[in-house]
């Protein structure tokens, strides 16, 4: 994924920070800490609620420790919450144009970390009517997006694009190639699984046909106000549509995920939705959900790659942990069964292509920290 910034982009940042200042200002009507609820939930980022390492029992050598990794890796925001509380957030280096430094009120992107942002919301649009997930994609932005036939495009429902498994040919030059042109026949859908970016992609089409409003926009007025969320969506050079916001908002949308699609009082997404969302979507790769990557399981296949691997994605982790993953190392973690959440902006860490090995350290020292 390009990551050169057009000059819209770049006025976008400036637009949405004016913006999420005012919502800030405007949503400091009710208390903090709802009683009736297990989780802590912030209203304004300045006043969110800190925990520290002496509360928790925490290891504080080895939290620094953990620190000192991050940075060398070359992060720039790291968050953990406790029971929605901060027990850790860290910043370090410049923003992604280089001209100021990277702190809380700092925008990056989350690569394909969005696409588990993209989950929720197809099933926000769901529980609202506008579409179904056992549907074809037909049927919301007609026929010939590809160039199969009518029958094999109809055969494509909406739940295959969430779970990779269309079976639209990934044998092409360019995965991220949304035209017609790009996307042909290979095999029967939920026969295979593939990492393919472009299959992804077209969701954004689908979001912004129901809604008859832009994906930003139905972001916002369909969780982004309700959490605190202050992004945006932005399509890259490359046709890859990347979410950029500050780490405190990635950190809001994980602890959203971890009281399993709520926010204080209001139950936004619906169960029935969380539930599928989370658990493995096919038999193909069991480590993946809707667009979300699953700890825990037998295997797990990975991007851009056809081979299966036995054994948990992230062997120190635990094995509820759910995960938004994406380019260069950038991920939102949620563990139910420790009430935390974990968040990640950079960088490429180096290491392998995927940064798999380095967020294993990152669970591996963490695990650590925390005397487990």
């Amino acid at each position: 994924m390009s990551l050169e910034l057009t000059k819209n982009t770049f006025y976008l940042f400036v637009i949405v920070l004016f913006i999420s200042c005012q919502s800030d200002d405007e949503a400091t009507t009710t208390n903090d800490e709802d009683e009736a609820t297990e989780f802590y939930f912030p209203n304004d980022d300045a006043s969110w609620a800190a925990l520290s390492a002496e509360d928790l029992n925490w290891n504080a050598q080895k939290m620094e420790d953990l620190l000192v990794f991050l940075e060398e890796k070359n992060s720039r925001g790291f968050i953990v919450l406790k029971d929605g509380k901060i027990a850790i957030e860290e910043y370090w280096g410049d923003n992604l144009l280089g001209n100021s430094a990277f702190d809380e009120e700092t925008l990056w992107y989350w690569a394909s970390a969005g696409k588990s942002l993209t989950s929720v919301m197809l099933g926000l649009a769901e529980q609202q009517g506008l579409l179904s997930l056992e549907e074809p994609i037909s049927n919301y932005i007609g026929n010939q997006w590809s160039s199969l036939n009518e029958e094999q495009e109809n055969a494509i429902l909406l739940k295959h694009h969430l779970s990779f498994t269309t079976g639209i040919d990934y044998n092409v030059e360019e995965l991220n190639c949304t035209d017609p042109s790009c996307l042909t026949y290979l095999q029967e859908p939920n026969t295979n699984w593939y990492y393919h970016n472009a299959t992804y992609t077209i969701l954004t089409e689908v979001i912004e046909s129901v809604s008859e409003s832009s994906y930003t926009n139905f972001t916002n007025e369909n969780l982004g106000a309700s959490i605190g969320l202050n992004g945006f969506w932005s399509m890259t050079d490359d046709n890859a549509n990347v979410y950029f916001s500050t780490t405190k908002s990635a950190a809001r949308f994980g602890l959203f995920v971890l009281a399993e699609g709520r926010w204080k009082e209001n139950q936004l997404l619906s169960s029935n939705y969380y539930e599928k969302m989370i658990q493995t979507s096919q038999a193909l790769n069991p480590s993946y959900g809707y667009l979300w990557w699953l700890n825990g399981q037998s295997s797990f296949r990975v991007p851009n790659q056809t081979a299966s691997f036995q054994g948990s994605l992230l062997p120190d982790a635990p094995d509820d942990l759910i995960l938004a993953l994406g380019k260069n190392g950038q991920f939102i973690g949620i563990v139910p069964s420790q009430n935390l959440v974990i968040v990640r902006f950079g960088d490429n860490p180096g290491g392998d292509p995927l940064t798999i090995e380095f967020i294993r350290e990152v669970f591996s020292q963490l695990k650590s920290m925390m005397n487990e």
